[in-house]
């Protein structure tokens, strides 16, 4: 695979699998939590959810920092960047999927 074609695959598994790994992630757990009768933050621990957070932002920072931008400062920028805009996506991300689930504020 050439340095484009892998630049392309790590930029749309940051951009894209790593919502759609945490939005998995909260739907299952209010689909869990709900058949139980309670919410996700009622029945489980909260540090789950943080975990979940911290895991999928950690990885997308890493699939950024993979790509092969030139010089390396660049890499490090573009992923704090990222850590900051997906992070803001990713509460989003959780908004949508609890108002879907019937958990609107």
């Amino acid at each position: 695979m050439s340095d484009r074609g892998r630049n392309i695959v790590l930029w749309l598994c940051a951009v894209g699998g790593v919502p759609l790994a945490f939005g998995g992630y909260v739907f299952a757990s209010y689909r869990l939590a709900l058949r139980q009768g309670g919410l996700p933050f009622t029945i489980y621990p909260a540090w789950y959810w943080f975990a979940a957070f911290a895991v999928c932002l950690v990885v997308g920072i890493i699939l950024v920092y993979l790509t092969s931008l030139k010089p390396t400062w660049i890499r490090v920028v573009a992923g704090l960047a990222y850590a900051a805009a997906m992070a803001v996506a990713l509460l989003g991300v959780h908004a949508i999927v609890a108002c879907a689930s019937g958990d609107c504020i």
